[in-house]
């Protein structure tokens, strides 16, 4: 496990995955290629080379997901970004729709208590 990958956006949003040249393609690299391809639809990914990638396309719709679980292997992993001005490491999507779940529950429970709602 010395060796990390490296990782870049795209200014369309899209994700690239770089595996060094001497990237153990071991049972832990075939692991992380398991659970990026269940919690990523058909087409959402291509590699280089399928038996030996080198590097690995992501779909813009399912960057942020494959960056979060390429961190849980390789937390040491570097992502460049500057091409990409709307990247932000910090969005979380659990995050924010807790956050506006709430928002619609407190909206519905005042609505529902006759209370008049701002405009």
């Amino acid at each position: 496990m010395s060796a990390i990958p490296s990782a870049r956006y795209e200014r369309d949003g899209e994700f690239y995955l770089d595996f060094p040249e001497a990237f153990p393609h071991d049972h832990y690299f075939l692991t992380f290629r398991r659970v990026i391809g269940v919690n990523t639809p058909p087409g959402s990914l291509d590699y280089d080379e399928v038996f030996s990638p080198s590097t690995l396309w992501v779909k813009f719709g399912y960057a942020q997901r494959v960056e979060a679980i390429a961190r849980l292997f390789w937390p040491g992993m570097m992502v460049v970004s500057r091409e990409n001005p709307r990247y932000n490491p910090e969005f979380n999507v659990v995050r924010q729709l807790a956050a506006a779940r709430r928002a619609v529950t407190v909206a519905e429970a005042a609505v529902r208590c006759g209370l008049a709602v701002g405009q």
